[in-house]
């Protein structure tokens, strides 16, 4: 196959399709981003960045190297706030909670008070 011009529609025929693969990456990334929290409407990102080095050989430009970054941005994930009940026990600061009752740290459910009888 002859040379090709470095292009957007000439990319998936170098090396085998690497970088229209790494592309395609990306963007499921950023999608299953998106799929996995749509509740989140923040912007999720894909970046692609073209660097390129001229190489020179005897005082004159024999080359190029040109490589491709890739970067994804997904907004940062974080759960709801828990309340926690602070406590100092044998001198050390902690933070304590109810599995049950993530709301409530000081609450109790029955079975909390059925082994209250024991």
């Amino acid at each position: 196959m002859p040379q090709q011009q470095f292009n957007l529609k000439n990319l998936q025929n170098l090396d085998f399709g690497v970088i229209n693969s790494a592309f395609e990456d990306a963007v499921s990334r950023a999608t299953s981003d998106c799929l996995e929290r749509p509740e989140d409407r923040s912007a999720r990102k894909v970046t692609l960045t073209f660097i390129m080095k001229p190489i020179m050989k005897n005082g004159d430009l024999d080359s190029i190297d040109t490589a491709v970054d890739f970067a994804v941005s997904i907004p940062k994930q974080k759960t709801r706030i828990y309340s926690m009940e602070p406590k100092t026990v044998a001198g050390k600061p902690s933070l304590y909670f109810h599995p049950d009752l993530p709301d409530e740290p000081n609450g109790a459910t029955i079975m909390d008070r059925a082994g209250e009888d024991d």
